[in-house]
């Protein structure tokens, strides 16, 4: 599922590089330079003059492919998964035949269901919510074919169940990777997503802009940037920009451009009606981009109050209830991942014995659930007395004290043991937390433990974090992990305790383990 997952860390990258970025709301510039009206004939001229193949736009109306391109790697993936399941049973029982042929037979319900459920071309949900949907509709139409399967063939052996199940539990694996491969072998195709157009010119529109080309993944490949009156600049990213509606009108009809993409910090509240009925006209879809920052993203409900439009959100992390299930969860993977963890922490600990002295673990105070403090276990990466040391060393290196106060870690320390540096690129010095998760100081995924004297930087995100438990791995620990600054970690921090879901919380553990295989901003 790893490649399925490299579709999030773009998402995050987006949000680590607009942290300190986006504005809140975003007025209109003033004192603009002169109008640089393009018009259709050079839009098409300019496009095409792109040389550099990162640059080159061109404009693809076909997301038919793509929609095709997902549904073929579905059909692989699930295909691989009975055959798949159907060998296991003839290997281990001895028997070829099956009833798999019901739930084989039912391929057809699986694409149809997923296309009912907006998964073709699954364009522009986030990997937790393409995952959940996912992983209900497989769970259903499995579960719905077993039900069928048990009233068509009453004396079924126990062995055909057993492959049954199996074939559902590698679906759920399967699917999500393949839809990953594909993504990641055509999402930089021309024909690949929707072409659009986005309006305003402010900081905002730029932020789509950029953010859109540098992630083709995404699915939306802007195409122009249309502007009311006057444009600051010819283009942004190599996408032109458009003086005028009448331009955009005519051009959006003669290439059949489906999106429309309208940030509400470029209008006033009067006009805002008025710009999204007229491009409703012109665009199929519509999407619109609040002036909020500090908001929950993933898990955001359009609600009609007799004509009112309200977005209803909730910070389900929050909710006692779903604290508790978060819970229950992380000791039921603890208990059965027990195996694999307890040998490994044993021989870590003689390796840490053998190359210096001093004591296994580390222990330190951090703040926790309620702001209250908890000792937190680590293996020892250091020196004994390196805490002492710090001082001294980041006196001699000015240029060390500074990356000290951005990131709160040195890449480059001198304290750290030979069997330290391998446990912290590895992150395999994090395991005695464990225990914190057991006593209940902490779980597998959550914001991660801050120092207390960097608790006056979390300001306005402090209140969010003493609501939750700190965890293991983390947004920020998948997205860049020793190389983010700071403010990015809190950024990221909060966005997590915004949009929790059981989902986001799987999604972030799978992702983990490939991050921790390739060491990624590991130090």
């Amino acid at each position: 599922m790893v490649t399925f997952f490299g579709h999030w860390e773009h998402m995050t990258r987006v949000l680590i590089k607009d942290v300190d970025r986006l504005p809140s709301t975003a007025p209109p510039h003033e004192g603009r330079a002169a109008s640089v009206m393009v018009r259709p004939k050079a839009l098409s001229r300019f496009l095409q003059s792109r040389q550099s193949r990162s640059e080159q736009i061109r404009i693809h109306n076909q997301p038919w492919r793509t929609s095709v391109t997902l549904l073929i790697s579905d059909l692989i993936a699930l295909l691989t998964a009975l055959a798949l399941a159907n060998l296991a049973q003839w290997s281990i029982f001895g028997e070829a035949a099956s009833p798999l042929y019901l739930p084989m037979s039912t391929l057809v319900v699986f694409l149809v269901i997923y296309a009912c459920a907006g998964l073709y071309p699954a364009i522009p949900l986030s990997p937790p919510d393409e995952l959940r949907r996912l992983s209900l509709i497989t769970t259903t139409v499995y579960f719905s074919a077993a039900a069928v399967m048990r009233l068509a063939i009453p004396s079924t052996e126990g062995y055909w169940w057993a492959a049954l199940g199996l074939g559902w539990l590698l679906s759920l694996v399967t699917v999500p990777t393949a839809r990953g491969v594909a993504r990641h072998l055509c999402s930089s195709r021309p024909w690949w997503g929707y072409p659009a157009v986005i309006l305003g010119g402010d900081e905002v529109s730029e932020t789509v802009v950029r953010t859109l080309i540098e992630h083709p993944e995404i699915g939306i490949k802007p195409i122009a940037i249309v502007v009311d009156s006057h444009a600051r600049q010819p283009s942004v990213a190599g996408v032109p920009v458009i003086s005028g509606f009448k331009h955009i009108r005519t051009y959006a009809r003669k290439h059949r451009i489906p999106y429309a993409i309208v940030p509400m910090s470029v209008m006033n509240d009067r006009r805002t009606g008025i710009i999204v009925r007229r491009f409703s006209r012109m665009f199929r879809r519509v999407m619109i981009i609040p002036p909020i920052t500090h908001f929950s993203s993933l898990w955001v409900y359009p609600v009609d109050l007799g004509g009112l439009l309200g977005l209803e959100t909730r910070y389900r992390l929050l909710d006692p209830d779903r604290q508790m299930f978060k819970r229950v969860l992380d000791l039921v993977v603890i208990g059965l991942t027990a195996p694999l963890w307890l040998p490994c922490m044993a021989m870590i600990a003689v390796a840490i014995k053998a190359e210096s002295k001093g004591p296994v673990f580390f222990t330190q105070s951090r703040p926790g659930l309620g702001g209250k403090g908890f000792q937190i276990f680590k293996f020892r990466t250091m020196t004994p007395g390196a805490h002492s040391e710090l001082e001294s060393h980041l006196d001699e290196s000015p240029q060390q004290r500074q990356e000290w106060t951005e990131t709160g870690k040195l890449r480059y320390d001198p304290r750290v043991t030979r069997v330290g540096r391998f446990l912290r690129r590895t992150s395999l010095d994090e395991l005695p937390q464990i225990w914190n998760i057991i006593r209940g100081d902490m779980s597998l995924v959550g914001p991660r433990p801050i120092l207390h004297e960097q608790r006056d930087q979390y300001r306005t995100g402090w209140a969010l974090y003493t609501r939750v438990r700190p965890g293991i791995t983390g947004v920020w620990q998948v997205s860049g992990r020793n190389t983010l600054t700071l403010a990015q970690r809190i950024h990221l921090d909060t966005y997590y305790v915004r949009n929790w879901s059981i989902w986001l919380d799987i999604y972030l553990l799978t992702r983990t383990g490939w991050t921790v295989l390739h060491a990624q901003g590991a130090y």
